[in-house]
Order: C-alpha cells, then structure tokens, then sequence
C-alpha cells in the first residue's frame, strides 16, 4: 500500500492535526474539518501540476528548449537548468549567472543561446563544452538578443533590440535583414509553409519568404475587427492545423488563419482571465494552452470554451513569462513562472462539470451595508446601490466568472472574474432588475440567474403629493391671473368712459381751439366763409397790437379799439364778424395761448409766465387756463415734459 501523509505547516496541507470530519462537496473537493484548525478544504486537481525543485535564484523562467529526453531553462540571472523529465534529476550549465532570453537547440545536441546584454553562445550539453561569441564577432548591433530561431534549414535567425539577423553558417557570422527596418524583436517562427514570422513590440508583425522575398506587415487597424488588436506582440506559435497563435502585451491572445488571411483577437470580454497573454503551446487534444499574469488558460478552440487555473490548483504562481513554454515530445507541457517552473501532463486534467449555484450576498446604500428581502427593495432619489455575489464552486473560486446586469441601465451583460461585485451610482427614478450569472473556474455556467427587484423613489418634488400642489398653485395662479384680467378691462372702459367725458366736454370748446391753432400759424378765419384780403390785414394787425401788450394787465378792449383807431362797438362787432369771438375773448384767447407757448418751452416758471401775459392773480390765470384747455397749467407743463421724455 502506498499511503501520503498531510501534515500542518506545509503549503496545500491541512490546516490542522486532530482531524474530526470529511466531506465531498458535489464540486469534487474535499472539506476538512479539525478541532485545532478550523475547517479547510481540499482541491484534487491541485495535484495535476508540478512544480520543479530550483533554488532561490532560480525562479523566474525566461526561455524553454527540448533536446532529445532533456528539457532546458534558461532563468533571469540563474543560468540553465537541464532537467530529466519524470525524475527530480537536474543539472546547471557553467554559464551560471547569466540571463537568458532565448534558447534553441539543434540535432547535435548543440544548443545556440542568446545571452542578454552579453553575448551569443553554444553549449555542448553532454560534454559541458561553451563556445562564447561576442556581438563584434558575429557582425550584430549589440547583445541584447531577445529572439533566436534555427528553422528547418539549419539557417540561425537572430533578433535584439532593433534588427533581425540570419546565419547560414552555424551561428559564426551573421548578415543584418535589412527587409525588416528597426524594430523591437521579440520572437521568430518557421510555418509549415516556410515563411519566417516576426514578431515585435510596437511595430506589429512581420511575415517573410526567403524564397521570394517577400514582405507583409501587420498592424493593428482601428475600427477592423480582423486586424490584429495591438502592435505589442511578444511569442509566435503555429498548431497541428496551421494556425498560427500570437501572445501580446495587453492585447489579448490572437489567432490568424492562413487560409482566410484573417486574425481573430480573444481578450477578457471572451473570458481570458487577463489582456497580458505568453506564448502558447498545444496538447495531443489540440487544446491551446497559454499563461496569462492572472493564470493559465486552456482555450478549446472549437467551443471557444476556457479553462482557467491558478495557485489555488497548484501553480507556483499566476503570472507566468514570455516565451517560457514548452510541449516535450512525451505530451509533458512545461510553463515557467516568475516563482519557477511547472509541468503537467495536459491528458489527466479533469474539467469541472459541477454548476455552481449563484446567490446574491449582500447589498450596499451609500457605501454601508443594508439589508434587503427577497422579494426587492425601494431605496431614495439619486442613491448609490452596490451588490455582492458569488458563484459557490470552491475547486478554484479565484477563476469563477460572472455575468451581471442591470435592466434599465445595462444594454450587455457585464462580465468579471477576480471582482464579484457590481456598484451603480445615482440611479434615476424607476423600477429595475438587477440579474446575475455565476460559472465555475471551467467556464460552466448557470443559467439560473440570481434577481433582485429594485425601485428608486422620485424626489419630493416629483412625487403625487407634489404634483397636486403644482395643481393647486397653477390652478390658484390662472384664477388670480383671470382676476386680475378683469380688473384691467373693467379699469380700462373706466377710463374710456372718462376719455369719452372729456371729449364731450372738450368738443364744446372746439372752437376756441380751432382759433388758438389759427392763431399759432398766424391765419384767422371767419365762421363760415373764407376772409376776404382786407379782413386778413386786419385780423394780423389786431393780433399783433394784442402780442405788443401781453405784459400790459391793463391792456383791454378799449386800448385795442384806440390803437385800430375804431370805437368799442365797432371792434367788438368786427371781430365777433371774424372769429365768433367776443372782444375780451378775443384778447384773452391771445394771452393764453402765449402762456402756453411759454409753458411748452418750459424755461419760466408758472407765476412768470402769468405776468408775462398780463394776469395779475395766478388763481385767476389758472383758472381761466384750465378752462380754456382742460388741464391747469401744472397739468400742461408736466404733460408736456411727458411728450418731450416719450419722443
């Protein structure tokens, strides 16, 4: 019997000694309960990876190559291990603190090995010969060498930081591939067609044919979902069917199609765990596998269907290295970490089927947990709601998804990994459903969703109450409005009325109105038939004897009859002949029509102007003015400075 012994203190073991119950969860793991640990849990399929035994500077894997039963890895700063797959056995290279970014091997177990910001060297792996060449010896820009390819010609290619080299003489000299221009090279690759692919970060991706050479370039073209996504590409690899497969830097994972000529570009919104993405590799299943910096995937390229693992299924870490990925010839995968390097056989690892139940955990109001019912909750105007859920499959939580939206706000699903929460900030007023779907670390869903039924109260000002005082105050508004209406048009023919008293009353002075205006151009004419010439002179001559003594109070009918050398009979009926006037009329008219020139002109105050037009009592003048005109001569003047201020 082969027994295993778990024991606390060790990572992954139990968290304590004096164990008092077992239990399977319909997930498939195992749940430990102890009396001096708690309670903690088992993943089986954590035993699915492997990681390899290295010392401390022996960590972070940069570079992966397979020789005969040998697998080699080159380490940042740590050199090369060889290590015998199936065996704890490994050795180190003499090139023991170096950094290598790239490795190949040949058929003559004779492994060229890009060194960085070195040198280029070959290293006999069985007899521990190291053959050093500098960058001067080779012909090449410098030693940072990032990418190195041996094709199926035997041909060396060769990348760092600006060019792309080859070598058709095993590695001795190299020409510069001037087709290329300047570009970050990251990795090389031979199709099954034999075009050399180029990958770069910042200028895209490269294709050439050395038989023809011939260069196509590719690009990321915004708006053109068939173009690539990025033009950060980091590893080349090609699949059983001729597809080839492209890690980036944050631009997800891409897969171009010979056939079609087209790339298709899978990211977080197909459920990659992360946009960061390192090279690939294929099992015997021709499943695509790659690491991520939040794990590694198994992509299922007919489903699109992903599996996602991560420490919590035995990885030594989740973030993974730039083309440190490897398929041996045994159907081993080997992935190298920045915290070492794994291998798993890709045949016995299990997909979880379990689908996991999803609930609703928790709600949050302005940042503080609240309780909800079941059946929903009402909340106030311009609230910030949040939700908690989670999908209860525990094999690998870490790697569960989720898929959440908000109807009424949401028009697309919403989907997460690493965070299974959802926060939406001052929703409007309005009845909603929040809905959420959990899957499992495989990527199986539930489509049973979880619901919870939410309603955002309107304001105060927007509510029933408030809509029936806007009622009231609109509708107390127009009656004080129609009111008031009415009280103008009443007001209105009031004052039409009274504009209708005052014509009647001015119409009796119509006359004297009309000879005030004849007056004021200096024409006079009779009642009735036009004046005759010698009737002109005469009414111009007593118009201007009156105009001579305005200032003269005692100025009367019998100065004026003097001066025309006429007596008072005569002159009184000559000019009630003329204008309808009698005598003292007449002079008076005369006098008041000059003070109201004088008023009109507005530089004499009222006493003034009475005795500039012979009035001795300014009652009297006042009088006589008001009547004559309507308006007392105060009324008059200020009338008047109301024309002039209007005009």
């Amino acid at each position: 019997l082969d027994f295993s012994v778990y024991l606390p203190g060790a990572p992954g073991t139990v968290c304590g000694r004096r164990i008092s119950e077992l239990a399977e969860g319909k997930d498939g793991t195992v749940w430990i309960s102890t009396q001096d640990g708690g309670v903690c849990y088992w993943n089986p399929k954590a035993q699915t990876f492997v990681k390899v035994p290295e010392s401390p500077d022996r960590q972070n894997v940069l570079s992966l190559f397979a020789s005969d039963d040998l697998v080699g890895a080159g380490y940042f700063k740590g050199g090369i291990d060889l290590i015998i797959p199936g065996t704890a056995s490994s050795a180190s290279s003499s090139i023991s603190s170096s950094t290598f970014s790239s490795l190949t091997s040949s058929s003559t177990t004779v492994s060229p090995v890009s060194v960085a910001s070195s040198a280029i060297s070959t290293t006999n792996i069985f007899r521990g010969q190291v053959h050093t060449f500098y960058p001067a010896q080779l012909g090449i820009s410098e030693g940072s060498v990032f990418a190195l390819y041996r094709d199926r010609g035997g041909v060396i290619w060769l990348g760092d930081g600006w060019n792309i080299f080859r070598s058709a003489d095993k590695g001795r000299t190299f020409e510069k591939m001037e087709q290329f221009g300047y570009a970050y090279m990251r990795d090389i690759l031979e199709d099954k067609s034999g075009n050399i692919w180029v990958a770069t970060m910042g200028n895209g991706i490269f294709r050439y044919n050395p038989q023809t050479d011939q260069m196509v370039k590719y690009q990321c073209v915004p708006g053109d979902s068939t173009s690539i996504g990025t033009n950060e590409v980091t590893g080349i690899s090609e699949d059983s069917k001729g597809l080839l497969w492209f890690s980036t830097d944050r631009g997800g994972l891409l897969c171009f199609n010979p056939e079609t000529g087209r790339f298709r570009t899978y990211t977080k919104a197909n459920g990659l765990p992360d946009n960061v993405t390192y090279k690939v590799v294929e099992d015997a299943q021709h499943r695509i596998w790659f690491g991520t910096d939040r794990g590694l995937v198994c992509l299922h390229p007919e489903t699109d269907s992903l599996q996602i693992f991560t420490r919590n299924d035995g990885l030594p870490d989740n973030q993974f290295n730039y083309k440190s990925a490897l398929a041996a010839s045994d159907g081993t995968i080997w992935m190298g970490t920045i915290n070492g390097l794994v291998s798993f056989n890709p045949q016995i690892v299990r997909r979880n089927t379990f689908v996991p139940p999803v609930y609703i955990t928790g709600m949050y109001v302005q940042g503080r947990e609240t309780p909800f019912p079941a059946d929903g909750v009402q909340l106030p105007y311009r609230s910030n709601v949040g939700f908690d859920f989670v999908a209860l499959s525990y094999t690998s939580p870490g790697a569960n998804r989720y898929a959440y939206k908000m109807e009424g706000i949401d028009n697309d699903w919403n989907y997460t990994s690493a965070a299974h929460t959802a926060s939406y900030a001052q929703l409007p007023p309005g009845d909603y459903l929040f809905r959420v779907r959990g899957s499992n670390n495989d990527g199986v869903w539930n489509q049973e969703e979880a619901t919870l039924s939410v309603r955002i109260l309107p304001p105060w000002w927007r509510t029933v109450w408030a809509y029936l005082i806007y009622i009231i105050v609109v509708s107390g508004s127009f009656v004080l409005t129609l009111r008031a209406y009415r009280r103008r048009e009443v007001q209105k023919i009031r004052e039409q009325q009274l504009l209708a008293e005052l014509a009647r009353e001015r119409e009796s002075h119509r006359t004297h109105e009309m000879f005030i205006n004849q007056i004021t151009y200096g024409a006079c004419t009779p009642q009735g038939d036009a004046m005759s010439r010698a009737d002109e002179q005469l009414m111009s001559q007593l118009i201007a004897k009156v105009r001579e003594n305005l200032s003269d109070a005692n100025y009367n009918v019998e100065a004026l009859a003097a001066a025309m050398n006429m007596s008072r009979s005569s002159l009184h009926r000559k000019i009630k002949a003329l204008t309808d006037l009698s005598s003292l009329d007449f002079i008076r008219i005369i006098r008041l029509k000059h003070a109201a020139e004088l008023l009109q002109e507005g530089e004499l105050r009222i006493n003034e102007i009475c005795d500039r037009v012979g009035f001795q009592s300014p009652s009297y003048f006042a009088k006589v003015f008001q009547k004559q005109f309507g308006v007392t001569p105060t009324e008059f003047a200020q009338q008047n400075k109301q024309r002039i201020t209007d005009s």
